[in-house]
């Protein structure tokens, strides 16, 4: 058995309670997080854009093509490009013009869109502290041991899809 039939026999065996309770808990943290007021400079920014800046802001190579941005936030490439043009408009990302082949084009975050993406974050991180702060100290470990264990399986999801892909 290879690695692909491995983890889809592992994966078809997930109860379907567990997956249910899962995404419910995803989904109540993200809205959670999302109803913390964020007071920020005046740019009107989405859901989808902050999506971008993330990403960016998480990229390696400090850049990403438009192709990998089309399908990691799930959008066609016109919505993308009005995204990507609005976020340049604000001075928050620039394109880059691959010189091997023109037609590639690469989304790179400017010193702004690094900061504005740095200042976002420690909102929601900040959002996230007072809700943690709500916790008995015992919960407060529970919730550190989950978390460093989900690190540790996103990194191999991670991994999983890279070797999905070959």
């Amino acid at each position: 058995m290879d690695y692909k039939e491995a983890a889809q026999k592992e994966l078809s065996s997930v109860p379907d309670r567990l997956a249910d309770s899962f995404t419910h808990f995803i989904v109540t943290l993200y809205f959670r997080i999302q109803e913390h007021p964020l007071t920020i400079s005046c740019i009107k920014l989405n859901s989808h854009s902050y999506h971008v800046l993330y990403i960016l802001d998480t990229s390696p190579d400090g850049q990403v093509p438009m192709t990998e941005l089309v399908t990691r936030i799930r959008r066609t490439r016109q919505q993308l490009s009005k995204l990507i043009s609005d976020l340049e408009d604000a001075g928050l990302v620039t394109r880059i013009h691959s010189r091997e082949n023109r037609r590639q084009v690469y989304v790179a975050l400017t010193k702004e869109g690094r900061k504005l993406t740095n200042e976002i974050f420690s909102c929601m991180s900040g959002a996230m502290k007072d809700y943690l702060k709500t916790l008995p100290p015992e919960k407060l470990s529970i919730i550190q041991d989950i978390t460093e264990n989900l690190h540790a399986l996103s990194a191999q999801l991670s991994d999983f899809s890279v070797k999905e892909d070959t």
